[in-house]
């Protein structure tokens, strides 16, 4: 029976487009319905009205799909540009005399509630989840002087020299 109703469309590959699959199939048994109604010689009104009913259920269950869809779409334009740009600003943070790496200092994203501290290594990585072009930050450590700085980004070969506070 469903082999002769539906030919050679495989109803399964249909639903893998979801709603918009099950209204299109929904539609196509509405009018197979309608096209077996009409080869007899008296058509019948209930039925009629019936297969209406499910036409409009199927042409609602289309456009609920292509609705969602457009949605999606359109969310996806949006929303997936700040998820793609992944920027990240990396380094090393030394100590200018020495050029040792400096642990634990704090880096500070000036005009965010965001900071950071190096690792043992003096080592520093920060991802970014926005789609701005620079950041400035603000790199201090006890006994060294506050660094400031603007950085276009990705950067990822920042060297930061901390300059030591002079006890005279």
């Amino acid at each position: 029976m469903i082999e002769t109703i539906f030919g050679s469309i495989d109803p399964g590959s249909i639903l893998k487009f979801g709603v918009i699959g099950l209204g299109f199939l929904l539609a196509f048994l509405s009018y197979n319905l309608l096209r077996k109604e009409q080869k007899r010689e008296l058509p019948r009104k209930i039925l009629l009205n019936s297969i209406l009913i499910f036409m409009v259920f199927s042409v609602i269950i289309c456009s609920i799909g292509l609705f969602s869809e457009f949605l999606k779409r359109k969310i996806d334009k949006v929303g997936v540009k700040a998820i793609d740009h992944k920027y990240v600003l990396a380094g090393t943070v030394t100590d200018e005399q020495t050029e040792q790496s400096i642990s634990q200092a704090e880096i500070t994203l000036v005009g965010r509630n965001e900071q950071y501290f190096t690792e043992e290594n003096g080592n520093f990585k920060i991802e970014l989840k926005d789609t701005i072009k620079s950041i400035r930050i603000r790199v201090s450590k006890k006994y060294f002087q506050p660094f400031d700085k603007t950085y276009d980004l990705p950067n990822e070969n920042i060297i930061i020299p901390l300059t030591k506070i002079s006890h005279e």
